[in-house]
């Protein structure tokens, strides 16, 4: 299953203080090792490069959540005006490119993408956005390589909940029109199980007609809060027949007693 921490919108201010804290610290590191190699005073070369690796890491990643959101819930109009912006200093360019892809301005996401890394980084949000991008030009293997994908194991937290929530939004875009077969089963079950809310509200879009028995698929029990932040997805992404049925099977869990908003 992914492997993610819970991010919710709120949230983006304290993930955005904790790359700011990283950044003082990798930048100090760096200014007392230029310091110490340089022969040179240790506190000004030290506060100055903790200041501005801070201020540039909390920049870049407040640049990455916000475009990460826009492609998965902002309006097209949203995603069009984001993906027009030039490529700034701290614009981080996979998710540029996320937006771009989303707003169908492939030229744009072709020039965000010409500039990410052909080898490394490939475990984040450069393997999604390339995935993403590929299955968007009819490549084979595309949806393949986005069924595949996971969380990061090696690297640094920041930002990484709301990546898992943009590949749970694309791998489930991707799944909720095709027909059921066994990589739509096992994504939905990986997805039902994540920690966090909007993935499993994801996972429930490729249940959302399953009328089998949640147990005998070994999946997570579904609860009504789930089915309900789908239907809210679901709608929002235009897919309103698997916001009614989901709405329905969350009516139908509140009458049986079963994860009911408003029980008594």
């Amino acid at each position: 299953m992914y492997d993610c921490p819970v991010l919710t919108r709120h949230q983006a201010l304290r993930t955005t203080t904790r790359a700011a804290v990283l950044g003082i610290a990798l930048g100090a590191g760096l200014g007392l090792t230029i310091a110490l190699l340089g022969g040179v005073l240790v506190v000004p070369i030290t506060a100055s490069m903790a200041a501005s690796g801070g201020l540039a890491l909390a920049f870049a990643t407040w640049a990455m959540l916000g475009d990460l959101r826009v492609a998965r819930l902002g309006s097209l109009e949203d995603k069009r005006a984001a993906a027009a912006k030039p490529l700034g200093r701290f614009t981080i360019a996979s998710s540029r490119a996320a937006v771009a892809i989303e707003a169908g301005d492939m030229d744009s996401a072709a020039r965000a993408i010409a500039l990410l890394p052909n080898v490394a980084l490939q475990d984040g949000v450069v393997a999604l956005v390339r995935a993403r991008y590929a299955l968007a030009r009819g490549e084979p293997r595309a949806l393949e390589d986005l069924v595949a994908w996971k969380s990061p194991k090696l690297r640094l937290r920041v930002g990484v909940g709301e990546t898992c929530r943009y590949g749970a939004y694309l791998v489930a875009r991707a799944l909720v029109s095709l027909p059921d077969d066994e990589r739509r089963r096992r994504t939905a079950t990986r997805l039902l199980a994540a920690p966090d809310p909007e993935e499993r509200a994801y996972g429930a879009w490729l249940v959302a007609f399953d009328e089998h028995d949640d147990g005998a698929l070994a999946r997570p029990a579904l609860l009504s809060k789930d089915l309900l932040l789908g239907a809210v997805l679901a709608r929002h992404e235009g897919l309103a027949a698997v916001a009614r049925a989901l709405e329905a099977r969350a009516g139908k869990l509140a009458l049986e007693g079963r994860s009911g908003p408003y029980r008594g």
